[in-house]
C-alpha cells in the first residue's frame, strides 16, 4: 500500500533506506549523525509518500518531493532492494505525479548521480529525458513533461 509519510513511524525506516540504497551509490556522504538530524528536516519541506504492506508497516520504499509553482521536484525515491522489480517505485511515482498535477504542476525535474544507473533506466522508462549533466554534483537533471500520461497507477 502507499500512504502518506508519518513521521515518527516512518522515519527511521526512511533513513536505513536512505543508508542502504542511496547514499551508496552517492558523492554525498553523511555520517549517521548528520543523516538522523539533517532528514527529518529535510523531509518537513515537502511532502513523503511511503511503501509498505500494511496499513501501520515498516515502509519498504518512499519518495519525497516538492511543488515549486508549475514545477514537482522529485527530492528521493527509494526502494529495499528485496522489493524492486514489484512496481512499487512506479506506483510511488504515479502517485508524487498525480498530487503534482492536482496543485498545477506542469513538468517535473529530478536529479540522478552518475552511478545509480538503475535509477537513470528506471525514469527513462517512465517518460523522464536527461537534459544535462552536472558535473559540480555528479549527477545528471532529468526531466518530463507533466501534460501527458507515460503510464498508469494501479493501487
Amino acid at each position: 500500500m502507499i500512504r502518506i509519510r508519518r513521521p515518527r513511524l516512518d522515519d527511521p525506516a526512511i533513513i536505513r533506506l536512505i543508508q542502504r540504497e542511496l547514499l551508496p551509490l552517492s558523492h554525498f556522504q553523511y555520517t549517521d549523525e548528520q543523516l538522523r538530524k539533517e532528514m527529518p528536516m529535510r523531509l518537513k519541506n515537502g511532502i513523503t509518500y511511503v511503501a509498505a504492506d500494511e496499513e501501520n508497516g515498516e515502509p519498504f520504499g518512499f519518495v519525497h518531493f516538492m511543488v515549486h509553482g508549475a514545477l514537482l521536484y522529485v527530492d528521493m525515491l527509494a526502494i529495499d532492494s528485496s522489493y524492486r522489480g514489484k512496481g512499487y517505485g512506479t506506483k510511488l511515482m504515479a502517485r508524487c505525479e498525480s498530487a503534482a498535477k492536482k496543485r498545477g504542476c506542469e513538468r517535473a525535474k529530478l536529479l540522478v548521480d552518475i552511478r545509480n544507473t538503475y535509477a537513470l533506466h528506471f525514469y527513462e522508462r517512465l517518460g523522464y529525458r536527461t537534459v544535462r549533466y552536472m558535473p559540480e554534483t555528479y549527477c545528471f537533471e532529468m526531466n518530463k513533461s507533466l501534460s501527458t500520461p507515460d503510464y498508469h497507477m494501479n493501487g
